[in-house]
């Protein structure tokens, strides 16, 4: 379910200057279906910025 979790979190802890970042998925119960639609589109492994 998240494809680019790993690799996310890998970055942010590698650069981020805590010792303990907090790195968290959040499930989405519900919500906006064009904005969850766009969420998912911009998530894709090749989404380019838009």
């Amino acid at each position: 379910m998240y494809k680019r979790f790993d690799a996310l979190r890998e970055r942010i802890v590698s650069l981020h200057p805590y010792e303990l970042p907090e790195v968290i998925a959040v499930d989405i119960a519900s919500g906006h279906v064009p904005y969850l639609d766009w969420i998912a589109a911009q998530t894709e492994p090749d989404a380019s910025p838009r």
